[in-house]
């Protein structure tokens, strides 16, 4: 008799030091078995289920948007410089110019003007034309009107060329603002091609 009470009581010991705890958690267990009840884990919360974005969606989010805030940019540099010398030919007032000093004579040469019509004009209606198919490309994704800047932008690359190479070599002067605006232009050339091809990958 004691030395059935001076056996330790292993299963006691390798009980959890919270009373009662073990037993409650068991007794709980075996009444949702006997109900039926199924037992689940926690539910997963929004993070967990939240797929990351990639392909088209990553495009339409990201590259996208700042591609076309890079060309909306150029084309609005490139309105601001066509629309300030189309204002000074048409109000025959001289042009505030800076870095280079030829601004006005490049604009009283007989190359200023196309049937009539000043230089100037043709660009800043091509730019503002840019500016709208990029803005229409960023809103609706439809790529097609990437084609608008790259051909307009093609189109002026022949066409600032003979503008520069007039500038050099036959009005011998450089007007910064067309400069300005020619840069822009092509540079927005080029990123639409990239838009271009971009868009047809992730397509």
């Amino acid at each position: 008799m004691s030395a059935k009470r001076g056996r330790p009581n292993h299963a006691a010991a390798a009980r959890p030091s919270v009373p009662g705890q073990s037993s409650r958690s068991a007794d709980g267990v075996a009444a949702a078995a006997d109900a039926g009840v199924e037992l689940r884990g926690p539910e997963p919360t929004d993070d967990a289920a939240t797929v990351p974005e990639t392909g088209r969606a990553r495009w339409l989010g990201g590259e996208r948007s700042r591609l076309a805030a890079l060309m909306a940019l150029l084309a609005l540099i490139a309105v601001g410089a066509l629309g300030y010398l189309t204002w000074v030919k048409l109000t025959n007032t001289n042009a505030v110019c800076f870095v280079v000093q030829g601004c006005d004579q490049v604009q009283a040469s007989e190359y200023s003007r196309f049937l009539g019509i000043p230089v100037a004009l043709y660009g800043l209606a091509m730019s503002l034309t840019v500016l709208g198919s990029v803005i229409a490309w960023w809103r609706t994704g439809d790529r097609r009107l990437l084609y608008v800047p790259y051909t307009l932008g093609l189109i002026g690359v022949f066409v600032i060329a003979g503008l520069v190479y007039l500038e050099l070599f036959v009005i011998h002067a450089v007007c910064i603002w067309c400069t300005t605006a020619g840069a822009s232009l092509i540079l927005g050339w080029i990123v639409s091609i990239v838009a271009m091809r971009r868009s047809t990958r992730e397509d």
